[in-house]
């Protein structure tokens, strides 16, 4: 019997592709390895997978921004953690300086544009954290739990206001932030759009 190629329907109604014979694996052709062709790699997001996982998602990294310095580099990813690397070099090497746990998989992180160390964290569970970078040091200095679950969050371009968005019902939260601790607020707590 003629082989049809794959990507051609049958022309015989009479087919089964179970009657041919079955390829055994050594006879399969492998497929060459990739080429390493980054620019920039992160190297420390490790998730230890349960036993019971079926997915390999655990090196995953969801999230990266760096700075207009383009000195610091921050990615969030599977393993819970945002993790903070500093790029030196004309090659672009990133080295992890800090590194913080969150509760759930990061899903955002971004830097203030209104000041410059100032960045944010963000998982899926709603932990929003704020952090300042200036000094060589990881501050944290505000931290808000939503307690639903966030799909987004971005700084708004000209104010140093946070926008996190959430996944249930579409509301968005507004997060007032500066260098102090102290004068973190939450501007809006509920912002809901009516349709």
């Amino acid at each position: 019997m003629e082989k049809i190629p794959e990507n051609e329907a049958p022309l015989n109604p009479d087919y089964n592709s179970d009657d041919e014979p079955e390829m055994d694996e050594e006879a399969q052709v492998q497929p060459e390895p990739l080429e390493d062709m980054s620019c920039l790699t992160f190297n420390g997001h490790i998730h230890q997978k349960p036993a019971d996982a079926d997915e390999d998602d655990t090196h995953c990294v969801y999230a990266t921004s760096i700075n207009a310095a383009q000195n610091l580099c921050i990615s969030g990813g599977h393993d819970d953690h945002v993790r903070f690397f500093g790029i030196t070099g004309k090659e672009g090497k990133a080295v992890e300086k800090f590194s913080h746990k969150l509760e759930d998989s990061v899903i955002s992180v971004g830097w203030n544009n209104q000041h410059k160390s100032i960045c944010h964290a963000v998982d899926l569970a709603g932990n929003v954290k704020v952090f300042n970078t200036e000094n060589d040091k990881l501050d944290l200095i505000f931290e808000q739990e939503i307690g639903m679950d966030c799909e987004w969050a971005l700084w708004h371009p000209t104010m140093s206001f946070l926008f996190v968005g959430l996944i249930e019902d579409g509301s968005i939260y507004m997060f007032c932030i500066g260098k102090k601790e102290s004068s973190n607020y939450s501007a809006f707590e509920y912002l809901r759009f009516l349709k």
